[in-house]
């Protein structure tokens, strides 16, 4: 109104954002904008500051020891086994975490994989752990010697068996009774099937993302992250 503020918006971005709000068709919000602060670069005594308040929050320690004192840095996905062990895709450090009669181990990447880049989805699957490796964006299994279920190792949407396929950014991923795997893919807003000989396949969602409750890829879904089968 003329007199009180209904709402207020903050509008975080770079410096391209400056150039979007010099836009004619947006004049009126920019001449609404009450309050305006630019970040610079961090000095060294900022940086130290930041690094040392990173490594208090987040940080990856307690192998070994006391799983309440230990440090993982933005673990977001978990599995639990039917032995009672638990599995974290300990995201921020790239590594998958163990906790099994209460101590806390790091489970070791095999070299054929050439490590994990911000896993998200865990599971065991017939004593095999598998991991959606998002940021290498395939699906892989680390037990053994390692090996890619799916996935070409670079970003996309394409259908296919093994690496033909590809996958972006895949987040969640479960199974159901037949074995086969079901992966939130969620760089193309898809759901994708892969079975267990590596065949990979669209069952819902579209590329071009949003909210739309349908059947099969006529449905749409906004950045999935995670999945269950029952």
């Amino acid at each position: 109104t003329e007199k009180r503020k209904l709402f207020q918006v903050i509008m975080f971005g770079q410096p391209e954002l400056d150039e979007r709000l010099a836009h004619e068709s947006v004049r009126q919000l920019q001449q609404r904008i009450t309050f305006e602060y630019r970040l610079g670069s961090l000095s060294r005594r900022e940086l130290e500051f930041y690094v040392s308040h990173r490594l208090r929050v987040a940080g990856y320690s307690g192998d070994n020891g006391t799983p309440t004192s230990a440090q993982l840095d933005a673990p977001a996905g978990v599995w639990g086994d039917t032995s009672g062990a638990m599995y974290i895709a300990d995201t921020g450090n790239n590594v998958i975490r163990s906790l099994s009669a209460g101590s806390l181990g790091t489970l070791a990447t095999p070299v054929a994989l050439a490590g994990l880049s911000a896993p998200r989805g865990v599971l065991v699957v017939n004593s095999n752990l598998y991991v959606a490796d998002s940021a290498n964006h395939r699906i892989v299994s680390i037990s053994g010697t390692g090996s890619t279920l799916a996935g070409s190792g670079v970003a996309g949407s394409t259908d296919g068996v093994g690496a033909a396929a590809s996958f972006s950014s895949p987040s969640g991923v479960t199974v159901d009774g037949y074995g086969n795997f079901y992966v939130s893919d969620a760089g193309t807003h898809l759901i994708r099937r892969v079975t267990p000989l590596g065949e990979v396949k669209t069952v819902a969602g579209s590329v071009a993302g949003s909210l739309n409750n349908d059947v099969g890829t006529a449905a749409r879904f906004d950045t999935p992250r995670g999945l269950v089968a029952d």
